[in-house]
């Protein structure tokens, strides 16, 4: 092959890039230009469905949103209550305690002309029934006012039976009793639904506290603290449970009991025993329920068969959600003056 010969040979293969890279040109030309309706689809794609995963998606989404709306909308409600029950709660007190604004709404305390604040009974419970006598002998006594506002409940809330306040806690409240023990669980006193409920007495209980081995009152344990949700500072502090008194307020008397044992018990422990077989197998009872104290114990109280307890018992709100009881033995009464 002379020179000539290799020139051309030369000059075809560079004819043929040229057209080649023409010819690439054209195709991603026509790609760019290219719509779906230009595609003539055999029927094999034509009925071949969309995979099913953003269908998925969208579904998981929706019941995302629909949880979220759902627990926004009870978390909104809760806390309505939580402030409902709060602000019903703040005027009982006002119209057991005496304040100005409430014994108008009252119609009972201010006939009677008792507008001085009514002292701290839980301050007098180391002191003897005598020696509390003989500081509130002026005017109307302490335990009197008490009776003076609790007509005032029991004139409008039809299952009144008393006002409770404990030591070492918020709880200071009106309790109420049915013939079941699951009305007053999501009630007010009033009978109306909220979801805290109200502190109640155990319907096997007498109305007469007298009559009663072992009265027994039961309260959520609330996360904003309120009902029995701050019981539980029985098993943590040991000034509270060393200190603790109760205060049961009644038509019949002024109970105040010495707390003696906090415990974790099964809800269907026999912790809510009201009766018993023999006066023996009662103080062996009381005894049993002494030795249940945890973490915290008193080693100085002692029982005989006239002894008579208060039990308060509330959830753990724990996974296995057991109760949490405390119980307090009767150290003294404050009864009411004759009329």
């Amino acid at each position: 092959m002379d020179a000539a010969d290799v020139i051309d040979v030369i000059d075809t293969i560079d004819v043929i890039d040229v057209i080649d890279v023409i010819e690439d040109n054209i195709f991603l030309n026509s790609l760019e230009e290219l719509t779906e309706k230009d595609i003539d689809l055999n029927e094999t794609a034509k009925t071949a469905k969309k995979p099913p995963v953003d269908f998925v998606r969208y579904f998981m989404l929706l019941v995302c949103v629909s949880v979220f709306l759902y627990a926004s909308y009870y978390i909104v409600q809760l806390l309505l209550g939580y402030a409902e029950a709060a602000n019903e709660n703040d005027l009982l007190r006002e119209m057991f305690y005496g304040r100005e604004d409430a014994l108008g709404d009252m119609h009972i305390m201010r006939k009677a002309g008792l507008t001085r604040p009514i002292r701290d009974i839980l301050s007098l419970q180391r002191q003897t029934s005598r020696e509390v006598g003989v500081i509130i002998t002026e005017g109307v006594t302490e335990a009197d006012q008490r009776r003076v506002a609790l007509a005032g409940f029991f004139a409008t809330i039809n299952d009144m039976y008393g006002w409770l306040r404990v030591s070492g806690t918020n709880v200071d409240y009106a309790v109420v009793q049915a013939d079941d023990d699951e009305y007053y669980l999501r009630r007010n006193v009033y009978g109306f639904s909220q979801q805290s409920g109200s502190i109640f007495v155990d319907h096997r209980n007498d109305k007469n506290v007298d009559n009663n081995l072992n009265t027994i009152l039961y309260g959520h344990n609330m996360a904003n603290n309120t009902m029995f949700g701050t019981l539980l500072n029985y098993a943590k502090d040991p000034n509270v449970f060393n200190n603790g008194f109760i205060e049961l307020i009644t038509p019949d008397g002024v109970y105040i009991y010495e707390v003696f044992s906090s415990h974790v018990a099964h809800p269907l422990f026999y912790y809510r025993e009201t009766s018993f077989s023999s006066e023996e197998r009662y103080v062996e009872w009381l005894y049993e329920m002494k030795a249940l104290s945890r973490p915290f114990h008193k080693e100085n109280i002692e029982f005989t068969a006239e002894s008579r307890i208060i039990t308060l018992s509330t959830c753990t709100n724990t996974p296995a959600n057991p109760r949490f009881a405390i119980h307090g033995v009767l150290v003294d009464v404050l009864r009411y003056s004759e009329r």
